[in-house]
């Protein structure tokens, strides 16, 4: 152990890459150089993050959640009816949760960015900053906001999480003539919300759906824990337990900042319910296709609409982000085909490089969280952007035969 810390300082000190780091669901690794890059340069980045630390999205029956969580990460804002960036700011406005009042014990909502969620991204935004400013060059050092087009759902967690990543990438706050830059950050109403699987976007989703719980090796697979299941309805004095996930996610959450389990639950009981999340992920998000391929494929249109747009010359944006959740990240690398089949942790992040050569021939590679991905049907890592177009195409159904 003692070895391999000096030898990770090591290489830090000396500014070498690191190995892929070990799987750390309280956060995902850090951001990597790309590979076989002679002779290309860097054109556009498409980029989907999952969100940083945060509070459990929902709380266990019985025994809830006993630890006294903490938010002092707040939000200032004010309310606008002009985008003028030179408009004087004289007052802003901060949202609080009533302590004690709150289903969390505490002052926190479910699901909250925590503060080290938010430095989470702070230090994402300053190893982009490295990479795409200082190495690769595709962007200026001083925030174009022409270069650049965010989008995140309408939830507090992710609108800060880009808000931090975006804070690291360009830490200055304001422009060189005292102006005050204004980032526009796209979202949709949830009901329409495609980075992640919606139903409400294609009702044949539900049918799809039922067909997988019911399929042999999902029942096969969750028969084996039939006693753990009851285990479990002992301890939290309820027969209506949530799904594995959820129960996952917040024992995750709790691990995280260093609580204690809940009374009766073991360290490798939790193990084991991670790996059930695990499972059901996998098998959702890359064995069933189905459901990935028609929950995700709205999403993969708009990414190869996207890296035409730009390859066209119809798209100005250099840095597109995405700022979603782990139900976004994992099902995305999942239709491809590049799914490690672990839950997302915290800030994980999934590049999409557009590179191209002297030539004006393009090529994307694939980063997820510190790994570089070699794409299916890709000749190499460097995958040629036909090769990664026919890709995504294979992946975008059919809708309104599908959908009905």
């Amino acid at each position: 152990m003692v070895y391999c810390v000096l030898l990770t300082l090591l290489l830090h000190l000396c500014g070498a890459e690191s190995a892929p780091s070990a799987y750390n669901y309280c956060q995902a690794g850090d951001v990597v150089s790309s590979v076989n890059i002679d002779g290309l340069t860097l054109r556009h980045v498409a980029m989907v993050i999952r969100h940083g630390d945060r509070t459990p999205a929902n709380v266990l029956p019985g025994v809830g959640n006993l630890q006294e969580w903490d938010c002092i990460l707040n939000k200032l804002e004010v309310p606008s009816d002009s985008l003028d960036p030179r408009e004087e700011v004289d007052r802003l406005y901060r949202k609080v949760y009533l302590p004690k009042r709150e289903v969390l014990p505490g002052n926190c909502m479910f699901g909250q960015l925590t503060k080290k969620g938010y430095r989470q991204h702070l230090e994402l935004g300053a190893q982009l900053r490295k990479l795409y400013v200082e190495k690769y060059g595709l962007l200026g050092p001083k925030l174009n906001v022409s270069e650049i087009w965010i989008r995140s759902t309408d939830v507090p967690r992710t609108l800060q999480s880009a808000q931090g990543l975006l804070q690291g990438l360009y830490p200055t706050s304001k422009h060189g003539d005292g102006s005050i830059p204004v980032v526009q950050i796209n979202t949709l109403d949830s009901a329409l919300e495609d980075l992640y699987v919606n139903e409400n976007l294609c009702n044949g989703l539900y049918a799809i759906e039922g067909q997988m719980y019911n399929t042999s090796a999902w029942i096969n697979y969750h028969n084996q824990y039939n006693s753990l299941n009851q285990q479990l309805q002992i301890i939290f004095n309820s027969t209506n337990l949530p799904i594995w996930g959820s129960i996952s996610d917040v024992l995750e959450a709790m691990m995280c900042h260093g609580f204690s389990l809940p009374k009766g639950i073991t360290h490798d009981m939790a193990v084991q319910i991670k790996a059930i999340a695990d499972w059901e992920l996998n098998f959702m998000w890359k064995v069933y296709d189905p459901y990935v391929k028609i929950g995700m494929g709205f999403f993969i249109q708009e990414l190869l609409d996207r890296f035409t747009g730009f390859v066209n010359g119809n798209d100005p944006a250099k840095f597109v982000l995405y700022s979603a959740h782990h139900s976004s990240v994992g099902p995305i690398v999942g239709t491809l085909g590049m799914f490690d089949g672990l839950w997302p942790p915290y800030r994980s992040h999934v590049h999409f490089e557009l590179w191209s050569n002297e030539s004006k021939e393009f090529f994307v590679q694939v980063k997820y969280n510190d790994k570089v991905l070699h794409p299916p049907g890709c000749s190499d890592v460097m995958c040629p952007y036909s090769q990664f177009k026919q890709l995504l195409r294979s992946r975008i159904p059919k809708y309104p035969d599908v959908c009905q």
